[in-house]
């Protein structure tokens, strides 16, 4: 009776060994994973940043992939949004009457200077042209082509979506509401403080 019970505790101490191995190495398995998400994310997060550019952005809402600058010389934020896959980055900021500004870039081959007319027509029925530009990038040149509108914001008017197709070259600007516009109208409105008088 003896010799079974040490037979049934050598068997019990081999499973609870197993087990505390299994165990183990499941949790460095989840460590491991987590540290490769994390180095993943970082790599990923300074593509977009980094993505063609000269200057250092930040994240104004990580969550919807959009970046933030302040511009010394215009004196307000611009916001952007890149599209790896794509190779699209679009940019967005308010005039001093609120107005939104948006300009896309599509980065491909074209030759500066040039203009294409697409067959999209604006509201007054021009045609909609996207502009080819060439940009110094850390001393590498770039040629992109580009299209700029804009229109005026209020709280009573909010685009739904904004996006187009212009002959193959899409776009999506995206809800509005995730740019959180009412952020930048409230630094346009403190560009005119007066001093007391």
């Amino acid at each position: 009776m003896m010799k079974g019970f040490e037979k049934m505790g050598k068997t019990i101490k081999k499973v609870l060994r197993i087990f505390a191995y299994s165990a183990i190495l499941i949790i460095v398995s989840i460590i491991l994973f987590g540290v490769y998400y994390e180095a993943e994310k970082r790599l990923l997060d300074r593509k977009h940043l980094n993505y063609r550019t000269n200057f250092e952005w930040t994240w104004w809402d990580e969550y919807h992939r959009i970046q933030k600058r302040y511009d010394e010389s215009e004196k307000r934020t611009i916001l952007r949004n890149v599209d790896l896959e794509n190779q699209t980055e679009i940019m967005m900021n308010l005039s001093d009457d609120y107005g939104v500004q948006v300009t896309v870039s599509f980065f491909i081959d074209c030759t500066p200077g040039t203009f294409i007319k697409t067959t999209k027509k604006w509201w007054d029925g021009t045609p909609k042209k996207l502009t080819c530009k060439k940009i110094q990038i850390n001393k590498v040149p770039y040629t992109y082509l580009t299209i700029s509108f804009s229109f005026i914001y209020s709280n009573k008017f909010i685009p739904v979506d904004i996006k187009g197709n212009l002959d193959g070259f899409k776009y999506d600007v995206g809800s509005l509401t995730n740019w959180k516009l009412d952020e930048l109208k409230k630094e346009i409105t403190l560009l005119r403080a007066q001093p007391k008088k």
